[in-house]
């Protein structure tokens, strides 16, 4: 089967794809074989244009050529004719939206690649990863457990007095009385994964802010007082207590069932038990059920820890720098998604992977986002690991690869306002996307065309190639008040604070047949040194696929 110049997307995917600076962040509107390749280095100097060609020997270095095809059925790619020495990446994604991953299988003929497509192996290195991942990302784990109780709890009945409050958010006068400095209030907090029990802490407030509540567990001031004073809550209440409204102003606003005006943070050891007891680290979350009882909103995060007392050691520098500014700015938007799309809107929570996605991007345009390079460095070195939609829990890595994709595709609206357009909706999956990008190039209105560009600027940017701004992130700025970057890097140092270096997708040497699995939403990636007279694509999965090819020497 020879490449087709487009597929029409909304007709091609019949099931709905899922995905999604403030003021004191900003736009820059400047702006397979298992032998690896040496680390990414830019060959030559970028282009600023990436030209879209139709065929394989058009292209030029930085330039991209992309199809779609679909899956039971060999796809040609006719690399004959090719100018001498040429060298390419050749990206096979499989754009299904559900299931498991698909073998894919690329050869140098077709007769070749149906020949061997028949007693095919299976890559065990993919197999060996994912289980690895599952096993070890603790975090991922619970927040799946989180955001499935989610969807229970969305389509349970409730009180409507729950849905009347979500419409008076952040009210001018609050209808409940607010708490003083030195009030104590009981809660009861989730205390393990897969169930509903709970254990009751007495906490005390400590900041009564515009806009939030900042509790702190008792038992911190009797055994670990020193890694949290008061200083430090007060610190944290008064940033936070400032983002709030430029968090709604870009993600909407939160609910306000108990009437206060205010959101309730609770710091406490609990959440740190929890993590170790499940044998990793838990920095915080929010639990959509505490809507309706005891009828309030509630961040939860740990707290800082430098003796273990309570678990992982977690040292209060670090927590204070990296974690507790972040996962206040990740769970608020949690927050929000679930009133914008389930209690004003009526509709479902987000997809787990996207939601996650936002809330990273969240940290990010709020100079908070030091945590995100290490997560999509992961989803970088496996990018066939880590599909979009890979079901399950979205684990550090598909959170990685969630970040990446939603952070380009605002970056190529323009503006924040696409991320508004995303939660204030009862809509999810790709015709959330589709409608909130609100494009109005047809060659770059669907969610396949979305998907494909974007594997296309992680095949240039990995090689330092491209400048055009449809293919390539903005440069990173420094944010004004954190002082931490913002936006996206494929390649460099992070400066993240824990010495993650970027060396973007180091593609796997192609050198005949060979075959992969690649998880739904997900791509691999191959370096054609020495290109034959034509390479087959297949998948012994039924589906829609694509492929695309940028020439990088």
């Amino acid at each position: 089967m020879k490449p087709q110049q487009k597929i029409p997307y909304k007709q091609l995917f019949a099931v709905a794809w899922v995905i999604f600076i403030s003021a004191c962040g900003s736009m820059n509107d400047n702006s397979p074989s298992n032998s690896l390749s040496a680390t990414n280095t830019a060959a030559t100097d970028p282009v600023s244009v990436s030209n879209t060609v139709n065929s394989v020997k058009e292209l030029g270095v930085g330039d991209v050529y992309q199809v779609a095809f679909a899956g039971s059925q060999p796809m040609t790619l006719d690399m004959s004719d090719v100018p001498e020495g040429a060298e390419y990446i050749l990206a096979v994604s499989n754009l299904n939206t559900s299931g498991s991953s698909s073998n894919m299988q690329l050869a140098s003929s077709e007769s070749e690649v149906l020949a061997k497509s028949v007693s095919a192996n299976v890559d065990e290195e993919v197999a060996d990863h994912e289980n690895e991942i599952a096993l070890s990302d603790v975090a991922a784990r619970f927040h799946e457990e989180l955001r499935f109780q989610e969807e229970i709890t969305a389509s349970e009945d409730h009180d409507d007095s729950v849905v009347s409050a979500s419409k008076s958010v952040a009210a001018a006068s609050a209808s409940s009385a607010v708490p003083q400095v030195g009030d104590q209030a009981r809660f009861n907090v989730l205390s393990s994964l897969g169930n509903t029990g709970t254990t009751t802490v007495t906490a005390t407030a400590k900041c009564i802010g515009q806009n939030v509540i900042f509790y702190v567990d008792n038992e911190v001031a009797s055994k670990t007082a020193s890694d949290l004073p008061d200083s430090d809550v007060q610190l944290l209440c008064d940033t936070f207590d400032r983002r709030v409204p430029q968090e709604r102003a870009i993600f909407g606003s939160e609910s306000d069932v108990d009437g206060n005006g205010h959101l309730n943070v609770l710091m406490t050891p609990q959440i740190n038990k929890m993590g170790a007891a499940l044998g990793g680290l838990i920095t915080g979350f929010f639990y959509a059920a505490n809507l309706y009882d005891p009828g309030m909103e509630i961040i939860y995060t740990l707290v800082p820890d430098g003796s273990a007392v309570y678990g992982q050691t977690v040292p209060r520098d670090f927590a204070m720098e990296n974690l507790l500014p972040s996962v206040l700015i990740h769970e608020f938007q949690h927050a929000i998604s679930y009133n914008q799309h389930v209690l004003i809107h009526g509709g479902s929570p987000e997809e787990p992977v996207f939601n996650e996605g936002l809330s990273h991007l969240s940290e990010d345009l709020f100079g908070e986002g030091r945590e995100n390079y290490a997560r999509y460095e992961t989803f970088l070195a496996h990018p066939a690991n880590y599909g979009l939609f890979s079901g399950g829990s979205p684990n550090l890595g598909t959170r990685g690869a969630s970040y990446l994709f939603l952070r380009y595709l605002m970056e190529q609206s323009g503006s924040t306002s696409f991320v508004t357009r995303l939660l204030n909706t009862d809509q999810k999956g790709a015709g959330n996307i589709e409608s909130a990008f609100d494009s109005k190039d047809a060659s770059f209105d669907q969610f396949g065309e979305f998907y494909l560009r974007w594997v296309a600027t992680l095949a240039l940017g990995s090689q330092g190639l491209s400048k055009d701004p449809r293919f390539s992130y903005q440069d990173r700025t420094r944010n004004s008040e954190t002082n931490n970057w913002e936006g996206v890097t494929l390649l460099g140092d992070a400066d993240d604070g824990r010495g993650t270096q970027i060396t973007g997708i180091v593609p796997a040497t192609y050198r005949g047949y060979t075959s992969s699995n690649v998880m739904p939403g997900g791509s691999q990636f191959y370096r054609v040194t020495s290109a034959p007279s034509e390479i087959s694509l297949y998948s012994r999965g039924t589906g829609n696929f694509g492929a695309v090819v940028v020439r990088v020497k």
